[in-house]
């Protein structure tokens, strides 16, 4: 009985983990929602039952932030959620700083045009800035292909300086291969 809850629940797991992919946030509630989720993921698979959640939420700039707790034999595990606002959930920064945790991830998804680049660019930079307490704002970018490359050349504003981010990637490659640079 034990292997079929296993395998019916890495089958749930697998199947949010799809869904988390495209879904978009827009609001503090919604990355509460997984903030939590996501958490409570982590210390059931170490075989540790969390309890008690308590959160709090606000928007600053364009960045929606969650600070959460959860008890775990009465003692507070902390969990930090950021993500911009507009975001796929895969872009989502999630950090429990008594777990070491933080989470970034990279996609299988191919860079078929320079469209395709620009908004990982944006989203991937942000997340960049994010996990460093950084809230960028005003995102603008220009795109383009040449031969078999694609191109981006975007700014962030980050506390009234423009930071510069490239990125490039082969036309057809998965994301993970894609590369940033940030220059002011």
């Amino acid at each position: 009985m034990k292997t079929t809850f296993k395998v019916c629940f890495l089958l749930l797991s697998s199947s949010v983990a799809a869904t988390e992919k495209n879904t978009m946030v827009n609001t503090t509630s919604e990355l509460s929602y997984w903030c939590k989720n996501k958490s409570s993921q982590h210390f059931f698979a170490k075989g540790i039952t969390p309890y008690n959640w308590t959160s709090s939420s606000w928007t600053k700039l364009n960045t929606l932030n969650i600070k959460g707790s959860w008890k775990i034999k009465n003692t507070n595990q902390d969990v930090n959620c950021r993500i911009l606002k507009g975001s796929l959930l895969k872009y989502a920064i999630i950090e429990m700083p008594s777990q070491a945790m933080t989470a970034l991830t990279y996609d299988e998804i191919p860079t078929s045009s320079a469209t395709d680049l620009r908004d990982w660019c944006k989203h991937i930079s942000a997340q960049h800035f994010l996990k460093n307490n950084k809230m960028p704002y005003n995102w603008s970018a220009r795109h383009w292909n040449k031969d078999n490359k694609l191109y981006v050349k975007g700014n962030w504003k980050i506390n009234g300086s423009t930071k510069i981010i490239n990125c490039q990637n082969t036309k057809g490659a998965s994301e993970k291969y894609a590369t940033f640079e940030i220059t002011e």
